[in-house]
């Protein structure tokens, strides 16, 4: 009787941990979920934005929820990054909830939030985030074209002395201080937000801090490549690029010879051309212009009236060059504003001779 009873107990305790460790896993996988369906919708939200913004271009995130109804509101300066919760109506989407029943956070980048928007945003635009575990190591952001430009945040349960006591009646409830929620934020928690273009350093749990009670939050994050992948494949950004080109390349056709703008010494050769076309073009349409402005930095010109160049060969001899760069290549860099001054940071040889 006494075997049975130790045999009984035996297989109890096996089956209640087996049990334990299916609720656990069960759990992780709801704030996996909850977290890959706000990646998901913030991406689509990028890459779908000028269809509900008309004139503008497409990549742009959405402001973070800072008062707590699920909206997003508008995000201060230019340039500076903020956290609030995760915008679940303007997303389109139910609140969203981790583990523990709290719903999510979001940071987003200055340089990629809507409202107000930066000056110049593209594939190259830099996040201002760098992530690292709470021991330290670096998880995200390493070099600047590495820093995501937004990330999100499962909050799960309190810790220290934290207080989420309810702020009004809202579905997710609790409070709108993110340091109630979120252990790891430096600055970017602060009352004071970031400086603009400043990065923000972000600490995210490990087991140690887990077990230390110290950092309990998870996340994902999004970075640039992420966004611009899902935009590519859309028709119309080749559309934008193409019609761009040929716009500038059909007002350069139909100057005189003598009249062909020379490659300037700034800006990649680009200045004189396009200050031209703009002059000669005073109503050159909203979203013509947006694109334009938002991607210039990918234009490069070279020649005049006396350029001489051939292309792949061909017997045609060209007086004048315009280029529109692919993306980085291993070894390039236009994060700062002497990287974009470097035609080898955008072209590879040959061509980095003109």
């Amino acid at each position: 009787m006494l075997l049975i009873i130790l045999l009984m107990a035996a297989a109890y305790a096996l089956v209640g941990g087996v049990s334990m460790t299916g609720m656990k896993i069960e759990r992780q996988n709801q704030t996996t979920e909850a977290l890959a369906s706000a990646k998901e919708a913030l991406i689509g939200f990028a890459a779908t934005y000028r269809d509900s913004h008309p004139d503008e271009v497409f990549g742009f995130l959405p402001c973070p929820d800072t008062d707590n109804n699920g909206e997003s509101d508008s995000c201060g300066t230019t340039d500076v990054s903020l956290i609030g919760r995760l915008p679940w109506k303007t997303l389109g989407l139910p609140p969203l909830r981790d583990d523990t029943a709290e719903c999510l956070w979001y940071a987003v980048s200055g340089h990629a939030k809507d409202n107000p928007k930066t000056a110049v945003f593209n594939w190259d635009t830099t996040g201002q985030f760098i992530l690292q575990d709470a021991g330290g190591t670096t998880l995200a952001g390493a070099t600047a074209h590495e820093r995501p430009l937004a990330v999100i945040f499962a909050p799960r349960a309190t810790l220290g002395a934290q207080s989420r006591t309810s702020a009004g009646a809202t579905e997710c409830g609790g409070g709108n201080r993110a340091a109630d929620y979120l252990e790891g934020l430096g600055v970017l928690g602060g009352a004071t937000p970031p400086a603009a273009d400043a990065d923000s350093t972000l600490a995210l749990a490990n087991a140690e801090s887990i077990r230390n009670g110290t950092n309990n939050d998870q996340a994902l994050w999004i970075t640039g490549k992420e966004i611009f992948d899902r935009i590519k494949k859309r028709s119309d950004f080749k559309t934008d690029v193409d019609t761009l080109l040929g716009d500038i390349v059909s007002f350069s056709n139909n100057l005189a010879t003598a009249s062909l703008p020379l490659a300037s010494g700034g800006n990649k050769g680009t200045d004189n051309i396009v200050s031209g076309f703009l002059a000669a073009n005073p109503a050159y349409p909203t979203q013509k212009a947006k694109v334009l402005g938002n991607w210039r930095d990918n234009l490069l010109y070279a020649g005049g009236p006396t350029g001489s160049f051939t292309v792949n060969g061909s017997p045609t001899v060209c007086q004048a060059l315009l280029f529109f760069s692919g993306e980085r290549t291993p070894g390039q860099s236009r994060a700062s504003t002497a990287d974009k001054l470097v035609v080898g940071n955008y072209l590879e040889t040959p061509n980095t001779a003109f």
